[in-house]
């Protein structure tokens, strides 16, 4: 089952295509539930329908189509609207947002998401160019095969110049089928250069969104941490542990973050420490500096700049 984001509705879209609205509550969330042919956010499904429909119904992304405000585009679908990759500014701006950590939490799992999608088609592109190869040796075959037919259709012709060529009936139909093999795999080999050339497109466009998505988790991020460390006040900003993103070690065990086994991870109090203290050194799930409670839910993934 795709577990349904339930946290963010975009404003009223271009277009809400044939499932980007909820029929209930008329907001355009990221994903929605087709039940009974009528489409629901998340959270109407599960204040409409009992639990277990819920656990077992089929979340499906938003085919609804946004505008950006700044550059005016309007084809954008809701993860390209939310994170802003269609110009600079949309992608730097700094929104309004009641709940910071929410916004970290959507923008990091479409940059997830975007990662496990260029792996995919990086697979798939890799596929098509093999197919290619494969076609190309095919077409290769054929017309060798056809140039021996077609060899053999001259030689016969001079050896029975007397004889109508009608009167060779097996010797026309190998060349006639050699002549429609050889087509067939000229057909095959351009078809798998056309898919080839799109795998490669779209695995780009890919490559770049994931690159848009991963500067705006950063900067939400960071976003967040500095909102964190403003709602602690002047005496908390003097903890032992800064909110800044900038510290390159856990400040607990105090060694260097790296992508192992000392990730760095936030928690929704704006702290940084790495994965392995987090997990097995705060049994309690209390902040080591705040002493704030937190669960497995409230812990990100810090995404570094490469």
């Amino acid at each position: 089952m795709k577990n349904h984001t339930e946290i963010f509705y975009l404003e009223e879209a271009v277009s809400p295509g044939e499932h980007g609205c909820c029929a209930s509550c008329k907001r355009y969330p990221p994903n929605t539930a087709l039940i009974n042919d009528v489409s629901y956010c998340g959270e109407c499904v599960i204040e409409k329908f009992p639990f277990d429909i819920y656990k077992t119904v089929e979340f499906t992304d938003s085919d609804a189509m946004y505008r950006c405000q700044f550059c005016d585009k309007e084809d954008l679908s809701f993860r390209e609207a939310f994170i802003g990759s269609c110009c600079s500014i949309s992608l730097n701006a700094d929104f309004d947002v009641e709940d910071r950590y929410a916004e970290l939490q959507l923008v990091q799992k479409i940059y997830r998401e975007s990662i496990t999608k260029v792996r995919s088609l990086k697979e798939e592109s890799k596929q098509a160019k093999e197919d290619v190869k494969e076609k190309k040796n095919e077409a290769k075959e054929a017309d060798k095969a056809f140039e021996e037919v077609e060899k053999a259709v001259e030689e016969a012709e001079i050896a029975f110049a007397n004889l109508h060529f009608l009167a060779r009936p097996r010797l026309k139909e190998d060349f006639k089928k050699s002549k429609e093999n050889r087509k067939k795999a000229i057909e095959n080999l351009k078809k798998s250069e056309e898919k080839s050339v799109s795998a490669d497109k779209r695995l780009e466009a890919e490559k770049e969104f994931r690159n848009e998505a991963k500067k705006r988790c950063l900067m939400v991020t960071r976003k967040f941490e500095d909102d964190s460390s403003d709602d602690e006040g002047p005496a908390k900003k003097k903890s032992k542990e800064p909110l800044s993103t900038e510290r390159n070690e856990c400040g607990i065990c105090c060694n260097p973050y790296d992508d192992e086994h000392h990730e760095a991870v936030l928690t929704s109090c704006g702290h940084k420490t790495c994965y392995m203290c987090i997990t097995a050194k705060l049994p309690s799930k209390k902040c080591a500096f705040c002493k704030k409670p937190f669960t497995a839910k409230n812990i990100l993934k810090v995404f570094n700049p490469l």
